[in-house]
């Protein structure tokens, strides 16, 4: 997603999908005229954490 000519949020980039009010976040803080905060991304643990790491290689 471009906003104003600069990146805001690219799926092919990161490699995932946004998590929920990021692209809104991120938008805000521009709009604001300031930086937007970093995400942190948690990773699934156990079994399910397992399984994702298997399909992603």
């Amino acid at each position: 997603m471009i906003v104003n000519g600069r990146l805001v949020f690219s799926k092919s980039s990161t490699g995932r999908f946004p998590v929920d009010g990021e692209v809104e976040e991120i938008f805000a803080a521009l709009k604001e005229g300031r930086e937007p905060a970093p995400v942190e991304v948690k990773k699934p643990e156990g079994f399910v954490g397992r399984i994702l790491d298997k399909l992603r290689n």
